[in-house]
């Protein structure tokens, strides 16, 4: 009987490689296009000249810093779930698949769907998914709102010449506070987890079904309930929302630091606008979110052209975008080429499993 529930939900949840598989395609071929493009174009050939031309220790460095993002949002997503089945190996897995889906669809719309999908296959129940998910979605969405904030007081030099942009910047601020107010109130409200309820039980009652919920229904409620219980377990702990903030602010510090390691590795000028460099990364994270491009391909690297050549406004342009090209690369798109491998990493695990235990039933 366990058995048949377990294969009613897993019917139930949808692999991301087959849901999403038509924008992976679009993505990959968009990806070979731009290339294809750019190495024929002798601006981004000159550029990449200048970015062969850095010292090693720079890389060396800009890998170790990516390596500790990496590895800090692997535990971003495994410590509200550490005391479930999930061990750190496989959280940083999950995360990175869904790293992969939150990059190659519009708004980022992929990634949390991917992650509870990989974290049910590990065998974490749906509820606690849901909430160590939200609840690391939370952590984020708080710390680049206060990072944005802080940041508009110490860039505001730079920011007053953004005319142009201060609509858009706007627009990036309401649309993260709004995500952070929203899924904060869908976590911890009693309200809307007993509406919940309320709807499952009225829409048993409007099919005629028996008096007595059905264990579908009886697990659905269960479920709502868990999760609730689980989320206001998280927001009430200090300890588990200081770990989280304290983590995703370090990991974010460093994540903006790395354009201004790059710079710096191509001989920019940097001590001089390090506060206004940092301020404008982290101001680059709140615009980005509001275009709909997968990854904010383009957008990002658009707005990075923009806001640092507030800064450096008598800088060859070849310069300013060998250093878009460098930071992209190591923040964005070796992050979708290590997400597609641990995507398949999990497919292959997932299916080894799977056969196993089909010849162990047999």
């Amino acid at each position: 009987m366990e058995d048949n529930k377990v294969v009613a939900a897993e019917e139930k949840l949808e692999n991301p490689l087959i849901k999403y598989k038509n924008l992976i395609i679009l993505f990959f071929l968009f990806v070979i296009a731009t290339l294809t493009v750019l190495s024929n174009n002798e601006i981004f050939v000159v550029s990449f000249q200048k970015i062969k031309a850095i010292k090693f220790e720079y890389v060396i460095i800009i890998i170790g810093m990516v390596l500790f993002l990496w590895l800090s949002d692997g535990f971003l997503l495994y410590y509200p779930l550490r005391h479930t089945k999930i061990n750190f190996w496989d959280s940083l897995m999950v995360n990175f698949a869904g790293s992969f889906f939150s990059n190659v669809t519009p708004y980022s719309s992929g990634s949390q769907p991917a992650r509870l999908y990989y974290l049910y296959k590990k065998g974490i129940t749906v509820d606690k998914s849901i909430g160590g998910v939200i609840f690391k979605a939370v952590s984020y969405q708080w710390v680049i709102v206060i990072l944005g904030l802080i940041s508009l007081f110490t860039g505001r030099k730079v920011i007053f010449k953004m005319d142009n942009y201060r609509i858009v910047l706007t627009l990036g601020f309401i649309y993260n506070a709004g995500l952070f107010i929203v899924t904060l109130i869908i976590a911890n409200s009693k309200k809307i987890a007993d509406l919940l309820i309320h709807l499952v039980k009225t829409i048993g009652n409007k099919q005629n079904k028996e008096k007595e919920l059905s264990k579908t229904k009886i697990q659905i409620i269960q479920g709502i309930e868990n999760f609730h219980n689980n989320m206001h377990q998280y927001l009430v702990s200090a300890k588990m929302n200081f770990v989280m903030f304290f983590t995703y602010t370090i990991r974010q510090l460093v994540y903006n630091s790395i354009p201004i390691i790059i710079l710096y590795a191509l001989d920019f000028p940097v001590k001089e606008y390090l506060i206004e460099l940092i301020s404008l990364s982290a101001l680059m994270n709140i615009i980005v979110t509001i275009v709909p491009t997968p990854g904010g391909v383009v957008a990002a690297e658009g707005v990075f052209l923009l806001l640092f050549g507030l800064i450096y406004t008598s800088t060859d342009t070849n310069d300013l975008l060998a250093v878009m090209l460098m930071w992209r690369f190591f923040t964005h798109y070796l992050l979708i080429i290590v997400g597609f491998l641990a995507v398949i990493y999990l497919t292959t695990t997932n299916s080894k499993k799977k056969k196993r235990g089909m010849i162990n039933a047999s």
